[in-house]
C-alpha cells in the first residue's frame, strides 16, 4: 500500500511539474508575442529562443524577428524548421517567405521544380501514415494485375491503382528528404567548397550567405555538401543544420 501511495505521488508531482513548465512556456510565449508587437525584436527572440520546446509558432516567429533584424539566413533556417511541423493552411505563408528572402538574397526559390501542393501534402502528412498507404495500394495493384482479371473493372482498377502507387511514392521521396534529409543554410557572408575536408584542398566552389545546401557526410568540423553546381566541404562553422 505504501508502495502505491509513494508511486502516486510520484506521478502527481511530474503532472504538476510538466504543467507549470507548459504553463511557463505559454507565458514566455505570449510575452515574446507581445515584445513582438511593440517592435522590441531582440527581446521577442531572447523570449522565444528561451522556450525549450519549439512548436511551428515559435520557429515561425523567430524567423519573423530575424527577418525584422535583417538576418535573412538565420530566418530561412527558422522558418525551414517551422515547416515541416506547421499546419496545411499555414505552410503557404512559410513558403512565400522563404521564397521572398531568397528572393532579396539574388536566389532561385526553394524546390521551384516540385509543385508547392506537393511540398504542402508531403510536410503536412505523417511519413509512416503515407509509407504504410503506398504499400497498401502497390499491393492492390499486384492483386487486381495477377489475380483480378475475373473482375468486370479489372483494367480501370489497375491504371488507378498504378497512378495512386506512382503519387503516393513521390508523396514518400519528398516527404523523407525533408523529414530525414539534411540541409543546411550558409551563415557566412562568403565560403568556399573544397575537395577535401581541409583548408589545403582545392577550391571548388564559391557559397554565399543563404544559400541551402543538402549535407552528405560529417567528419570533424567539417561537412560535405551538394549543391546544384558541386559537391565538396566546407567547414562546419559557415553552416547552420536545419
Amino acid at each position: 500500500m505504501d508502495e502505491t501511495i509513494r508511486k502516486a505521488f510520484i506521478t502527481l508531482c511530474v503532472c504538476l511539474f510538466s504543467c507549470a513548465f507548459a504553463k511557463s512556456d505559454k507565458e514566455t510565449f505570449l510575452q515574446a508575442n507581445k515584445s513582438y508587437e511593440e517592435r522590441d525584436f531582440e527581446s521577442a527572440l531572447n523570449n522565444y529562443s528561451s522556450i525549450d520546446e519549439k512548436n511551428d509558432a515559435v520557429w515561425y516567429n523567430m524567423g519573423n524577428c530575424h527577418y525584422q533584424q535583417g538576418s535573412y539566413a538565420q530566418a530561412l533556417v527558422c522558418w525551414n524548421r517551422s515547416l515541416p511541423l506547421s499546419s496545411y493552411s499555414c505552410k503557404d505563408d512559410i513558403i512565400c517567405n522563404v521564397d521572398q528572402v531568397r528572393d532579396k538574397c539574388g536566389l532561385p526559390k526553394k524546390n521551384s521544380h516540385l509543385p508547392e501542393w506537393l511540398i504542402k501534402v508531403a510536410t503536412t502528412i505523417p511519413l509512416l501514415f503515407l509509407q504504410i498507404l503506398f504499400l497498401c495500394v502497390w499491393y492492390l495493384f499486384f492483386m487486381v494485375w495477377f489475380k483480378g482479371a475475373q473482375f468486370k473493372w479489372h483494367f480501370s482498377l489497375t491504371i488507378i491503382s498504378f497512378v495512386l502507387s506512382c503519387i503516393l511514392g513521390i508523396l514518400v521521396i519528398v516527404a523523407y528528404s525533408y523529414q530525414h534529409g539534411k540541409s543546411a543554410i550558409v551563415m557566412s557572408r562568403e565560403c568556399v567548397v573544397l575537395s577535401g575536408p581541409h583548408e589545403n584542398f582545392d577550391v571548388l566552389d564559391t557559397l554565399f550567405e543563404a544559400e541551402e545546401v543538402e549535407v552528405e557526410h560529417t567528419r570533424n568540423d567539417w561537412l560535405k555538401v551538394k549543391t546544384s553546381r558541386s559537391t565538396g566541404w566546407i567547414p562546419a562553422k559557415h553552416l547552420e543544420v536545419i
